[in-house]
């Protein structure tokens, strides 16, 4: 049996992130041959289902399921020789990890190993047995693998001073493919079809909504919105918190302006985004218990997917973001923490539809120049070209 080219790992749904998503697409269409092993969805019609011609996907588990330790346990070794048995017989050229328990997973076989972390790990942060031992393992032996990619300089910063040593990392940022054509506006048929009526302006929020995002911040700066504005939020939410960002809008008098669309899959979502005025992308480094969220300006995808559709943003300051928004001309930086601030911010864009129109002109052209991912990827593409064309020569 021939090698296996590439064999990509990570304990989620593939779907659940676009730059690993990305990078599969990009190889697949190389002509690379591919095996993914991942984890299926709780619910497969709101994530979507990649797939290409010559592509195996392997899906171990199912995402989200919550038992006891012993249950976990068996469902994390099941998971990790799944990984091993693909690697005995695949034999791969080239491993990518996405995530800890992907990283413990497949070891670091023989062959070249990319370690590609998406959050910034903290051995020190709270969690349970197995997510505490993943996290040892990927800050153990991070320094062995061939390649580390990190989407944030910050963070690839931030985690050599974590494992106490200095290791080369590449840096690819959480862009979205290169958009030649933005889509047609799907949000407000999507608000039709639901019977939800929308006059005016839309603000847009898209993701992971959680305490970090400061969508209380926002909804808090609604007093100073055009009344006529509307705060639509794509993407899942725990039903606590939900009831929490509800229950502040009714007492700020806005509940009827504030739209949850819930989860869509990730094929669709830029045509959501086409249809919106303005973009947030606003984080909290101080909201949640995790390190991540002080350097997010290559990591948070929101950022370059309102540039790839050409709409202005909304975004919080801090480290990389005035390169990357301020300088470009991409959005506005604000304090995360001073909802009055975030309100004015908006209010002034909604406020003059050419100013708007111009910044979002300007994101547009920077996502065509530089932030897409088959620019982003290049370097990490090379470097995996010289190593599958190596072992071909011998």
């Amino acid at each position: 049996m021939s090698r296996l080219d590439i064999l990509a790992v990570l304990r989620a749904p593939l779907e659940n992130y676009p730059p690993s998503l990305n990078q599969m697409q990009i190889l697949a269409e190389q002509g690379r041959n591919l095996v993914v092993i991942d984890v299926a969805p709780e619910d497969e019609e709101a994530h979507g289902f990649w797939s290409y011609p010559g592509v195996q996907r392997i899906r171990v588990g199912r995402q989200g399921s919550k038992h006891s330790l012993p249950r976990r346990i068996a469902e994390t070794l099941r998971f990790s020789w799944a990984v091993r048995r693909a690697i005995r017989s695949h034999r791969p050229r080239i491993v990518i990890a996405y995530d800890p328990y992907a990283m413990m997973a497949a070891g670091l076989p023989d062959a070249f190993n990319v370690w590609h972390f998406h959050e910034l790990v903290d051995p020190h942060a709270q969690g349970g047995l197995l997510t505490r031992r993943a996290i040892g393992v990927a800050c153990r032996d991070a320094a062995r693998a061939d390649m580390v990619i990190f989407p944030d300089a910050g963070r690839a910063d931030a985690f050599h001073r974590i494992i106490g040593k200095r290791i080369e990392a590449q840096v690819v940022f959480n862009c979205p493919r290169r958009l030649e054509t933005p889509p047609a506006d799907s949000l407000h048929p999507a608000l039709a079809d639901r019977g939800i009526k929308v006059a005016g302006p839309i603000v847009l929020f898209q993701g992971w909504i959680g305490p970090s995002r400061c969508v209380e911040a926002v909804i808090r700066s609604m007093t100073v919105w055009p009344l006529d504005a509307s705060l639509v939020l794509i993407g899942p939410v725990k039903d606590a918190y939900r009831a929490e960002l509800v229950a502040l809008a009714s007492a700020q008098g806005v509940a009827e302006r504030v739209i949850f669309l819930g989860r869509i899959p990730y094929a669709d979502l830029l045509g959501y985004t086409a249809g919106a005025d303005v973009g947030l992308a606003i984080v909290s480094e101080h909201a949640e218990n995790n390190r991540s969220w002080a350097h997010t300006a290559g990591a948070v995808n929101k950022r370059f997917e309102y540039m790839a559709v050409g709409l202005p943003q909304i975004a919080n300051r801090g480290s990389g973001m005035k390169a990357l928004i301020e300088n470009t001309g991409a959005g506005i930086l604000v304090d995360s923490e001073k909802p009055e601030e975030i309100g004015q911010a908006i209010a002034r864009l909604l406020a003059d539809p050419s100013a708007a129109a111009a910044m979002g002109a300007r994101a547009r052209q920077v996502h065509l120049d530089r932030f897409c991912y088959e620019k982003e990827f290049e370097p990490v593409l090379q470097r995996f070209d010289a190593v599958l064309q190596g072992a071909c020569a011998q």
